[in-house]
């Protein structure tokens, strides 16, 4: 008689994430976000219970695209102007160290779990102290599984862009030209 163990099971995360996408449009000053979060388990309906934006509104203006929910194979808008909280985050105000970034914040009401909550906006506007220079990070691991990543930038008219790779991950990078600017994606 042989003995089998049965093959363990991945742990279950409170959440998966099946869309993580960003696509940057330097010249515009514009970076598009789009999520889509799925709620595995009862610790999950916290984590994503509450969605929120960061942004420093005295150089960049946020534009939510939408906000909904997804149970059963039907979405419900969820996205109301009134529900947007925003509140400052002053953590060193203690030490008279104020940076003026600011966080969108909505409270999700009658999330369950097996609930996908499906979310995308856009900031315009670029931090003044670059002095017209661009640099972003696009984080390819998490301790959240990710189903789908995908990034874009597209370059200004006559930049060029410096890309690094860190860590282990390996990406898919492609590079087109488009209308005289260079786009990268991931």
């Amino acid at each position: 008689a042989s003995s089998s163990t049965p093959a363990a099971s991945p742990p279950v995360t409170p959440t998966r994430m099946h869309i993580v996408e960003c696509q940057v449009d330097v010249a515009r000053s514009e970076e598009f976000r789009h999520y889509a979060s799925r709620v595995e388990t009862e610790a999950g309906l916290q984590q994503i219970g509450q969605v929120s934006v960061d942004f420093a509104p005295s150089y960049q203006k946020l534009h939510w695209h939408f906000l909904r929910v997804w149970r059963d194979g039907k979405a419900r808008d969820v996205l109301e102007p009134a529900a947007i909280q925003v509140l400052r985050q002053e953590e060193n105000a203690e030490r008279f160290l104020y940076h003026g970034r600011m966080t969108a914040l909505v409270l999700l009401h009658d999330i369950r779990v097996g609930d996908v909550v499906e979310w995308a906006y856009t900031i315009t506007g670029q931090n003044p102290v670059f002095g017209g220079r661009f640099s972003t990070r696009f984080v390819c691991t998490s301790s959240v599984p990710m189903d789908r990543i995908y990034y874009r930038v597209i370059g200004a008219p006559g930049s060029r862009l410096q890309i690094a790779t860190l860590g282990e991950f390996q990406t898919v990078h492609q590079q087109a030209e488009v209308n005289g600017c260079v786009e990268h994606t991931w």
